[in-house]
């Protein structure tokens, strides 16, 4: 795990496939998206299928009501607007922990990738964001080592980062700007 403090100004962050993961995530600690910072800056997670970013987890609502511990009854399902995960159901209270968030993540990025029908180019890299803890956490996948296998590739935490609207390569208010 490492800890980034980028500075006053426009910074780009770069981590390389498999360097930021769900068990040692980097952490970002001043990253600039809002409204309220003078520039923004840019995540660049470089994938060993796919040097750029490419797509958004698809929009879909589904059940992930399995990867909370604590519900036995009630529902919790995820749906995504702009990349960014959001939950509803009667018992989201009960996702709590940051591990169950990312079992989330990983489970809306399996079931939104857009499968290129075979093509291991390197155009089924997904990007995901959810907030927890007061913090933002970008998930980033790809089916690089086997067609329709897909992989957890980069976990980063934006320290402080909440509001998150979006995700896109085109630098705006409340999104955080990829590459």
């Amino acid at each position: 795990m490492q800890i980034l403090t980028g500075g006053a100004g426009k910074d780009v962050f770069v981590f390389a496939d498999a360097q930021s993961i769900s068990t040692a995530y980097d952490k970002v600690t001043d990253f600039g998206a809002l409204a309220t910072d003078a520039e923004f800056d840019t995540l660049d997670i470089v994938l060993a299928t796919d040097n750029v970013y490419h797509s958004l987890v698809k929009a879909s609502a589904h059940d992930v009501t399995n990867h909370t511990t604590e519900t036995e009854t009630g529902t919790v399902t995820a749906y995504t607007t702009n990349g960014v995960i959001k939950l509803t159901g009667t018992q989201i209270s009960t996702v709590d922990t940051l591990a169950e968030w990312l079992l989330i993540a990983a489970d809306v990025v399996v079931n939104g990738y857009v499968d290129n029908g075979g093509s291991d180019a390197g155009s089924e890299t997904v990007t995901t964001a959810f907030e927890f803890g007061g913090n933002t956490y970008v998930v980033t996948g790809d089916d690089g080592d086997s067609d329709n296998t897909y992989a957890t590739e980069s976990v980063v935490e934006l320290t402080g980062l909440v509001g998150v609207i979006g995700i896109s390569t085109t630098e705006a208010n409340n999104v955080i700007h990829v590459s």
